[in-house]
């Protein structure tokens, strides 16, 4: 999961991975959104 975070190959894999993280944990999954905004914006 942290590496499509860390390495996003394309933005529907990124949505994909948060669809997921969502289903299965919120906090983590919005925590998992900021920082790869961050690493987005870097």
């Amino acid at each position: 999961m942290k590496v499509i975070f860390y390495c996003p190959k394309r933005a529907d894999d990124i949505l994909k991975a948060s669809m997921e993280y969502q289903s299965t944990d919120y906090k983590r999954r919005y925590i998992s959104w900021k920082e790869m905004k961050v690493i987005l914006l870097m």
